[in-house]
């Protein structure tokens, strides 16, 4: 899969009484940043959970900042009117400004959201934000960070631009219209079997390793580290590996059509989903589906046949079969969960759906593909 370095970002500051105007300096700055002070030195990112003291500090901050010699900084914040401000007051004469908003793990409405007001600074949206009614103009994009809730800690950005979005769009309005009538799991099996039925796991320079190496011809196509972690990639090209196979069912899924709550998080070397069902988190694995399938395509890491061996599990699960180890600010993930119950209840949802989805014959892959001898 995907190697990715392993390191948790380090945890949100508490939430605090914060201190008086006056009392600020570059020592206890660190009260509303999450980096030491030296760490601060190095570091332009930072945590805004007091907008009150921001506010009345802003000119502060800016004024150490500037004395730090930074020409670039990130603000990070659950809430959007605090990166609004920002934005409209920050001075940024001799700073570059970047505004994060982080996930805040709920599945509601996000057409609040403007990208046409953040002309003067780059605005950095959860995936899980970007397909609730966000309408582009024909020279807008939208960028949203990949696969972590804290984007403080994240450099991994894809950027959709607006026939992409277009496309997606239409995509997913087709998928709402299938799901209307079904239940949140069902609505899992139905994005899952969507993704696992067109996707053929790829990984960057048509050389994919899974327990060997599986070689792909990909006549010409450029398979680059951005194009196969990209979930736009991988709905409309049909190729990729786990970030975009990851990516893509979050962005199939949390939007204001099928309206799954669903994200995207990492570990060592993965990349995943957790998925909320009733009133519980689980994780979701759409990229083992296809890539540990047992019913693959002859030397092709394709499914041909839908699976539901890694689409439900609890974190018990997750511990024994290794490379599900979270990094990233999650919900807790349920612990208890006892795999042959929920296996029974998909083969009977799958029962069920068939009469409107296929489960079995699936699409060839997408690239000729051989495993290297």
């Amino acid at each position: 899969m995907e190697e990715i370095r392993k390191q948790a970002p380090p945890p949100l500051p508490p939430k605090r009484k914060m201190v008086a105007k006056k009392e600020l300096s570059i020592d206890n700055i660190v009260d509303f940043v999450n980096v030491n002070t030296d760490g601060l030195i190095h570091c332009s990112s930072m945590y805004i959970n007091d907008f009150a003291f921001f506010k009345d500090n802003l000119d502060l901050i800016h004024y150490k900042l500037n004395k730090l010699g930074k020409d670039y900084v990130r603000f990070t914040s659950y809430d959007y009117d605090v990166l609004k401000y920002t934005h409209d007051n920050f001075p940024q004469e001799n700073m570059k400004l970047s505004l994060s908003l982080i996930d805040d793990n709920e599945l509601k409405d996000r057409t609040y959201i403007d990208v046409s007001e953040f002309d003067k600074a780059e605005l950095l949206l959860p995936m899980s934000y970007v397909l609730w009614g966000n309408e582009l103009t024909k020279d807008q994009k939208i960028t949203y960070i990949r696969y972590l809730n804290d984007p403080a800690h994240s450099n991994q950005f894809d950027t959709l631009h607006v026939e992409e979005l277009k496309k997606i769009k239409e995509i997913i309005g087709k998928l709402g219209e299938e799901c209307k009538d079904l239940d949140d799991l069902e609505k899992l099996i139905v994005l899952s079997n969507y993704i696992q039925n067109r996707t053929q796991f790829v990984e960057e320079n048509n050389r994919s390793h899974n327990g060997c190496v599986y070689i792909t011809d990909s006549k010409g196509v450029e398979v680059t580290r951005e194009k196969v972690g990209s979930a736009e990639n991988v709905i409309l090209n049909k190729f990729g590996l786990c970030c975009g196979i990851a990516t893509a069912m979050e962005m199939l899924g949390n939007n204001k059509d099928v309206k799954l709550n669903i994200h995207t998080t990492r570990g060592n070397e993965h990349v995943w989903n957790y998925v909320k069902l009733g009133n519980k988190w689980y994780h979701s694995d759409t990229t083992w589906c296809i890539a540990l399938n047992p019913n693959r395509y002859p030397e092709s890491l394709k499914a041909r046949e839908f699976s539901d061996e890694y689409l439900v599990f609890g974190d018990r699960r997750a511990k024994c079969i290794g490379y599900h180890d979270s990094t990233t600010i999650t919900p807790d993930i349920t612990d208890g969960l006892i795999y042959e119950t929920y296996h029974n209840s998909i083969e009977n949802r799958v029962k069920k759906l068939s009469k409107d989805f296929k489960f079995t014959d699936y699409e060839e892959p997408v690239f000729e593909s051989r495993i290297e001898r």
